[in-house]
C-alpha cells in the first residue's frame, strides 16, 4: 500500500475543487496510490504518464494523471512506494494544457519547490467531510 502526499499549492486547488461542489476529489488518488505496492503497479502508477515535452527538463520526473477534466502533476514511483501530488490544473481548457510553454513549465518549477508535504489518508477524508 502506498502513500500519496500533497504539497501546498495541491491543497489549494484540492480547496479550490472542494469550493466547486467536489467532495473528496483526494479519495481517488488516495485509494489508487493505495492499490500499488513496491513490487506491483496496480494503481495510481499504472495511470501515470511521462509529459512528453519535458524529456529534457528539469521536470522530467513530474508526470500527469488525467481525470475528467481535471490535470494532476505527481511525482514518484510505485518502487518508492510514495507519490506526491504538487500541482493540479482544475477544469483545463484545451488552451490552458500546453506544457510545451515555458510559462506553465515556470508554474510546474515553481510547485516543486513546494516542499511542504502531508501525508493525505482516507480517515483524514472522512474527519474532513464530517467537519464541513
Amino acid at each position: 500500500m502506498c502513500s500519496l502526499l500533497s504539497n501546498a499549492t495541491a491543497d489549494e486547488q484540492f480547496a479550490k475543487l472542494v469550493r466547486s461542489g467536489e467532495p473528496n476529489p483526494e479519495r481517488n488518488l488516495v485509494n489508487l496510490a493505495g492499490d500499488d505496492s513496491v513490487e506491483k503497479s496496480e494503481g495510481l502508477g499504472r495511470y501515470l504518464y511521462p509529459v512528453k515535452q519535458w524529456s529534457q527538463l528539469n521536470i522530467s520526473k513530474v508526470q500527469k494523471y488525467r481525470k475528467g477534466r481535471h490535470r494532476y502533476y505527481i511525482l514518484g514511483h510505485h518502487s518508492e512506494c510514495q507519490y506526491k501530488v504538487i500541482y493540479m490544473l482544475v477544469f483545463k481548457s484545451d488552451a490552458d494544457d500546453t506544457p510545451e510553454k515555458k510559462n506553465y513549465q515556470n508554474m510546474i518549477l515553481k510547485a516543486l519547490g513546494d516542499e511542504n508535504f502531508r501525508k493525505l489518508e482516507l480517515p483524514q477524508l472522512a474527519d474532513q467531510q464530517e467537519n464541513s
